[in-house]
C-alpha cells in the first residue's frame, strides 16, 4: 500500500500531458487528500508505538517517520497544489493542471532582487527585507532591479493572475476599444503618439532589418513567383537587370554571393517587401509572439495603405499571394531564431550553474 500510494504520488505531481493532468473532478484529487490522511495516520501510528515502547523499557526500531522538514514540505506542497487547482478551476475558469509546470522559479528571483538589493548584505534581516519590498513597490512591482541576479525582464511573480497580462488603462487595451468603437481617427492619433514616445526600455525599441538582407530575400521570391506566373507583364515588375544595380548599396549582399545564379529584384519589388519587412519587425518589436501574432500583422499590413505588385489584371491576386507567402516565410524564420536563443540561452545558463559549482 506504502508503496502504491508513492507510486501514484510521483505520477500527479509530475504530470506532462493531457490524460494524466490534474483535474478538479479527478480521481488524482481523492488520492492525493487521501495520502494527507495516510501521512497523519503513519505519523500517529509511529508515535503512539514509541511512546508504548518508551513505557516498557525498550527500543522502537520496527517503524520511523518522516523527518520534521520532510513531512512538512510534502504536506505544503500537496496542500499548495489543492489549493492552486481550487483557485485556478473557481476563480479563473481553468480544466486542469499540468503539475510538472508547477515552479517556485518566481519566487526565487523575487528574493534573489531582495537579496541584491541590499548590496554587499546579500543576507538582509527580516527588517531590510520588508524595507527592500518597501521600495521595490515604489521602484516598480512590475520591472526587476537593473543589479539584481535576475533577468531585466517583466516580474510577475508579484503580480495577481488578472494583473498579469496588464489592465484597462494599458495602451495595447486602448487602441482595441477605440477600433471597437469604431473611432478609427482617435485610433490612428493613439497608434502615433505610442510611436513616437521615446522609449523607457530596450525590448520597446523598433528593430530594423538590414536592407541589403531585405534585398537577397526579395530575390528569391522573385524566383519563386516568377515560377507561378505565365504573365509577361508580371514578370518585368518582378525582375531587374543586374547592371542596372551595380552601384546600388542594397544589392552588395546579393552581389557578393552571386555565382551565376541568383535573380535581382526590381526597385519596385524591393520596396514592397522593404515596408512589409518594416511592418513585421515593427509589430514584434512592441509585442511578444503569441498564437494570433500571424492576425496580428495581417491587421497591421491592411491597415496601412500597400502598392499591388503586378500587371492591372494580376495584381491583385500577385499581391495577396506575395504577402501571404512573406510573412508566412519571415514567421517561420522568426520563430526558429527565438528557439535558437532560447536554447542557447538555455545552455549557457547550465554552464554557468556547473561553473559555480567546480
Amino acid at each position: 500500500m506504502h508503496f502504491s500510494m508513492m507510486r501514484d504520488l510521483i505520477e500527479i505531481m509530475s504530470s506532462r500531458f493531457f490524460a494524466k493532468a490534474l483535474h478538479l473532478d479527478s480521481a488524482a484529487v481523492d488520492k492525493l487528500l487521501s495520502f494527507l490522511a495516510y501521512l497523519v495516520e503513519w505519523e500517529v501510528y509511529v508515535a503512539e508505538n514509541w511512546r508504548q515502547a518508551k513505557n516498557e523499557g525498550r527500543a522502537e526500531k520496527r517503524g520511523r517517520f518522516l523527518s520534521e522538514s520532510t513531512a512538512v514540505g510534502l504536506r505544503v506542497t500537496i496542500a499548495s497544489v489543492l489549493s492552486l487547482l481550487d483557485y485556478l478551476s473557481q476563480q479563473l475558469a481553468y480544466k486542469f493542471i499540468m503539475t510538472s509546470r508547477l515552479s517556485q522559479d518566481p519566487a526565487e528571483n523575487f528574493f534573489g532582487i531582495a537579496r541584491q538589493s541590499s548590496g554587499c548584505n546579500t543576507h538582509p534581516t527580516p527588517q531590510q527585507f520588508l524595507i527592500t519590498v518597501s521600495c521595490l513597490s515604489f521602484y516598480s512591482l512590475a520591472k526587476s532591479v537593473s543589479h539584481g541576479n535576475a533577468e531585466p525582464d517583466i516580474l510577475t511573480a508579484l503580480l495577481g493572475a488578472d494583473a498579469a497580462g496588464g489592465d484597462d488603462r494599458s495602451k495595447q487595451f486602448l487602441l482595441d476599444q477605440l477600433i471597437a468603437d469604431g473611432d478609427l481617427c482617435s485610433a490612428e492619433l493613439a497608434l502615433n503618439s505610442i510611436e513616437k514616445a521615446a522609449p523607457d526600455h530596450v525590448a520597446c525599441v523598433s528593430a530594423k532589418s538590414d536592407e541589403r538582407l531585405i534585398f537577397y530575400v526579395a530575390g528569391y521570391v522573385a524566383r519563386k513567383f516568377l515560377a507561378k506566373t505565365s504573365c509577361d507583364a508580371c514578370k518585368n515588375v518582378l525582375l531587374a537587370d543586374k547592371n542596372d544595380i551595380k552601384n546600388l548599396q542594397a544589392a552588395q549582399l546579393t552581389q557578393l554571393k552571386d555565382n551565376g545564379g541568383l535573380l535581382y529584384p526590381s526597385g519596385f519589388l524591393f520596396r514592397f517587401l522593404k515596408n512589409l519587412e518594416n511592418l513585421f519587425t515593427g509589430c514584434f518589436s512592441a509585442q511578444e509572439l503569441h498564437h494570433e501574432s500571424i492576425m496580428d500583422v495581417i491587421w497591421l499590413i491592411k491597415s496601412r495603405p500597400q502598392d499591388r505588385v503586378g500587371c492591372t489584371d494580376h495584381a491583385e491576386m500577385l499581391t495577396a499571394k506575395m504577402v501571404a507567402f512573406f510573412i508566412t516565410t519571415r514567421l517561420h524564420f522568426f520563430v526558429k531564431s527565438l528557439n535558437r536563443a532560447r536554447m542557447q540561452k538555455r545552455e549557457t545558463a547550465k554552464y554557468l550553474k556547473l561553473s559555480r559549482c567546480t
